[in-house]
């Protein structure tokens, strides 16, 4: 024999500022004090029934937003597989990189820079001769220097 949850009672302890509360309610709207909290227990149910519902619903439709958008991610990565297989053909492998130049390939070696500085100087000399063992000198910088104050 099952008893019914109506004919089961149960003592709760309630802190006294509650029960305070509760008691002045219940005398405002002439009801009983279990009449009170039996009215607030059935609305915190119905409260709870209510977000509950609204929260399945939000996640059915989180559910169908997400499989759109895995659709539409589906689709994307397809087509960039196929943008990608086409390109990969025309791309062409790099060509080797360039050998570094040693410093004979760039100047030359000694020997050869030597006598091309040996060979620049003597046109320079063949330029400007030179007089009493000294290279000549322009007049402007002769007289720059007799009219220096340093």
């Amino acid at each position: 024999m099952a008893i019914a949850p109506e004919n089961v009672r149960k003592p709760i302890t309630l802190p006294k500022m509650l029960a305070a509360e509760l008691s002045q309610e219940a005398e405002r709207d002439r009801l009983t004090l279990s009449e009170v909290i039996v009215g607030y227990i059935t609305q915190a149910k119905q409260d709870r029934e209510h977000w509950e519902a609204r929260i399945d619903a939000r996640v059915t439709q989180l559910n169908g937003q997400i499989a759109a958008m895995r659709e539409a991610i589906t689709q994307l990565v397809g087509l960039l597989e196929t943008v990608v297989q086409q390109q990969t053909p025309a791309v062409a492998e790099p060509a080797p990189p360039l050998p570094i130049a040693t410093y004979e390939q760039m100047y030359g070696t000694a020997d050869e820079m030597g006598a091309q500085l040996r060979r620049e100087q003597e046109a320079r000399d063949a330029t400007f001769p030179q007089h009493d063992g000294q290279p000549h000198r322009s007049p402007a910088k002769a007289r720059r220097w007799r009219w220096s104050w340093w």
